[in-house]
């Protein structure tokens, strides 16, 4: 009921307290709707830890053995083909390297092709030996004065 005073009229507060009903509305429904995305985000957090721990968990594999993998796949050939291949069936001197590291690996093989894998970091060239000079040290073993070298990385 609206008051008088002094021949002035105060109006109902009726819509300023429905206006403050509804940004008090708003405000509980952004609070939630923030809640709900901090929520979303813990989600996203552990799944990406969850899934940094399974890729730590592949197996590592050479890169011809992941340039063959990928070529049997790409084939469309399975997992037993990969197994029944043998030396004569490839040309490449790559894919009988992975044949063999196959065969000597055929478990981790075998998680490489269901689960994937890792390509391991290839090792650096050993070159020049730092005690007779030889420039063609591929091992780190110099063939030509017996020295055991450390791995050094060279730039080909």
């Amino acid at each position: 009921m609206p008051k008088t005073f002094e021949g002035f009229t105060r109006p109902d507060n009726g819509p300023i307290t429905d206006l403050n009903n509804n940004v008090q509305a708003v405000l509980s429904q952004y609070r939630k709707m923030r809640n709900y995305a901090t929520e979303l985000e813990n989600k996203l957090e552990q799944k990406k830890e969850q899934l940094t721990e399974v890729n730590k968990s592949l197996p590592i594999v050479p890169q011809f053995v992941a340039d063959w993998i990928s070529e049997l796949k790409e084939a469309k050939n399975d997992l037993s083909y990969a197994f029944w291949c043998k030396f004569e069936d490839c040309a490449s001197y790559d894919y009988n390297k992975a044949i063999a590291w196959r065969d000597n690996h055929p478990d981790e093989f075998a998680r490489a092709w269901l689960d994937g894998y890792q390509v391991e970091e290839p090792k650096a060239l050993v070159s020049p030996c730092p005690i007779c000079g030889y420039e063609g040290v591929k091992s780190n073993f110099c063939s030509i004065c017996g020295h055991k070298n450390e791995y050094v990385e060279v730039e080909e």
